[in-house]
């Protein structure tokens, strides 16, 4: 298993079996490792939201890369989504931002949300069936995802939710966010509200 210290700036892996946890320094310092993302090619991938950094792992050489964001699409948050073309989606959460990287070439593109305000705060995302890449707004209370075929953004506003110029009154702490194939559903978390919540599609 792979996880983050974001204070201890570290990438760290911990083994089932024998119980050892090895740890290795994010080369930027204070960079705020977030989000982790085992891809299809082997390489453990982060955010670094406070280098605004997208970073990759190399488990078996022990090598890093790092790849700087462009404006617009700082503080990456959390990255959960691989599409079939080669692409890792991930977060921006104080720049309303749902945006991609290339894993062959680096590129990264910043596809910002027009259906959400600059202070939507997107967190953590999740793919669908039918390739829709969702994202969670802490202050928006939506449900808000993207169609990379038609480069489109739909927000999917919680009941009850009270808008005013673009984020919510009494906003419900949306974080967690989860497809389940099974039921055809997204799940998905207040903070606030301490409940779990689901979309059926």
């Amino acid at each position: 298993m792979w996880f983050t210290q974001t204070t201890g700036n570290l990438l760290c892996h911990f083994d089932y079996y024998s119980t050892a946890i090895d740890c290795y320094d994010v080369p930027t310092p204070l960079s705020g490792p977030l989000g982790v993302f085992i891809a299809s090619d082997n390489a453990v991938w982060i955010t670094e939201m406070l280098a605004n950094k997208i970073g990759r792992f190399d488990p078996v050489a022990k090598t890093w890369k790092e790849f700087p964001i462009p404006v617009g699409g700082f503080n990456p948050t959390v990255m959960r989504v691989e599409t079939a073309d080669g692409k890792i989606w991930f977060t921006g959460f104080t720049t309303n931002s749902l945006n991609s990287i290339d894993m062959k070439t680096g590129e990264i593109v910043i596809h910002t949300s027009s259906v959400t305000s600059a202070l939507s705060l997107p967190t953590e995302n999740t793919l669908d069936s039918k390739g829709n890449i969702w994202f969670s707004t802490l202050s928006a209370n939506s449900l808000t995802f993207y169609t990379p075929s038609t480069n489109k953004f739909t927000a999917i506003a919680q009941p009850g939710s009270i808008n005013a110029l673009g984020v919510s009154v009494l906003p419900r702490g949306e974080i967690g966010m989860h497809y389940d194939s099974g039921v055809n559903s997204i799940f998905f978390t207040n903070l606030l509200t301490n409940y779990i919540g689901r979309y059926q599609l």
